[in-house]
This record gives C-alpha cells, sequence and structure tokens, in this order.
C-alpha cells in the first residue's frame, strides 16, 4: 500500500514539456490509478519527492504517466533537464542508469520546495501565504485573549 518505487532508468522529456513552469515527472503508467480506486497507485497530477540513493538529492515534482515514450518499462521515469541538474545525475542521452526513489511527498516538503523555488512567481506566493496564515492566526489569537 505504499506508494514508492525504485528507478533503474532515466529518460529525458521532450522540450515542451520541461522547464520550472512545469515540474513534471512522467513514470509508466501501469503506475499511475487516474480513476484514483487503486491505493497502491500513484494518482495523476500528484506530488512526488524523487531521491537519488547515491547523493540523497532530492527534487518536487508532478506525476503523470508515460506518454508513449518509446523503451519506457515499469523502472523508469522521464524528468527534465533541471531536475536531472539538481539531482547530479550527469548525461543528456535517454535510457541511462541510475538510482533514484519516488514516493509522496509530505506538505513539509512541498512548501519548503515552493517557498524556495528558483521561479520568483512561485516564491513570493508562497511565503505571502504563509506570512497571510501567521498573521491571520496571530489575529484569531488576540481576538481569544478577552474572552479569558
Amino acid at each position: 500500500m505504499c506508494k514508492k518505487i525504485h528507478v533503474k532508468k532515466l529518460f529525458l522529456l521532450p522540450q515542451n514539456e520541461s522547464g520550472s513552469h512545469h515540474n513534471l515527472v512522467r513514470i509508466h503508467s501501469s503506475w499511475v490509478d487516474a480513476t484514483r480506486r487503486r491505493l497502491d497507485r500513484f494518482y495523476r497530477n500528484e506530488t512526488v519527492c524523487i531521491t537519488n540513493t547515491v547523493n540523497n538529492l532530492s527534487i518536487i515534482r508532478q506525476i503523470n504517466g508515460g506518454g508513449g515514450i518509446k523503451g519506457f518499462t515499469r523502472d523508469a521515469i522521464a524528468i527534465d533537464y533541471d531536475g536531472r541538474d539538481a539531482l547530479m545525475i550527469k548525461g543528456v542521452k535517454d535510457n541511462i542508469d541510475c538510482d533514484l526513489t519516488v514516493r509522496l511527498a509530505s506538505w513539509f516538503e512541498i512548501y519548503r520546495y515552493y517557498y524556495n523555488h528558483q521561479d520568483m512567481g512561485y516564491q513570493v506566493s508562497m511565503r505571502l501565504g504563509i506570512i497571510g496564515t501567521v498573521l491571520g492566526i496571530i489575529g484569531l489569537l488576540i481576538s481569544l485573549i478577552p474572552l479569558f
């Protein structure tokens, strides 16, 4: 029931699916359940953490099915060049040997990733959201003081 897979092969995403605004990873379609009925499968557009087990570097991506990539097997994923660079995986060819783990990302990992995102739009909106939440909690606590 644990949503976690070990990856041995790495493919490069096409140019139109790459970039910091996509944050996309493609896995074999047998790991993806679009109907959300199977608890042991990932759901489409679910946020996952991809960890390089050699150096413990990780990235956060949104998951999608394989999309008809040639040579794609159950133990392979496709990520963009920036994701490879962040995981310190060298080479731009398809079908590179690697040792990665894909698992569901915790809410803390998601917030931390977008708080430090390289795109300023994600960064500012996340920081403003966190500041607004903290100020809202402080306002609530201040408004509760007269009740005691």
